[in-house]
């Protein structure tokens, strides 16, 4: 994806020590002005001027990659960005099993290949599997089905 990864790590990581280092001199040390400098007005200094180059180095890095908006699978977008949320409406009412089933199925429509048996069968062997693992095996206190078929 990206085709200059050593110069966008290179820029993040003058990023990450710039802005430790700066947050480190303002909390612990007196900066003092220019014509009076206290003990943090140089380490201050040098973590801007670093991050400037973190943020020149990166930017550069990310203006090589290249754009191709075509190969974007957009029929799958909604399908990865909404299960998590209908995970999330539907856990209490509907329980663990019927939530994380509904998920997998929303889930896997992303994908062009899959045959609606596949998916069915996929999405019921996760399903079935993380109720054993979570609920049987490891105890959680998940309900296997919600309020909406009599659970707590």
């Amino acid at each position: 994806m990206f085709e200059d990864h050593k110069n966008l790590g290179a820029g993040f990581l003058f990023i990450a020590l710039a802005l430790y280092f700066g947050i480190t001199a303002i909390a612990g040390l007196k900066l003092g002005t220019a014509a009076q400098m206290g003990p943090g007005y140089f380490p201050m200094l040098v973590s801007f001027v670093l991050l400037v180059l973190g943020i020149a180095i990166a930017a550069q890095a990310l203006r090589r990659v290249p754009s191709r908006l075509g190969t974007i699978p957009w029929r799958a977008l909604p399908s990865i960005l909404g299960a998590p949320v209908i995970f999330g409406l539907t856990l209490r009412p509907l329980g663990l099993g019927p939530s994380l089933l509904l998920m997998l199925l929303v889930t896997m429509t992303a994908s062009r290949e899959a045959s609606i048996t596949t998916v069915v069968l996929t999405s019921l062997g996760l399903t079935i599997g993380c109720i054993l693992v979570f609920v049987v095996g490891l105890g959680l206190p998940l309900t296997t089905f919600g309020t909406l078929f009599g659970g707590r």
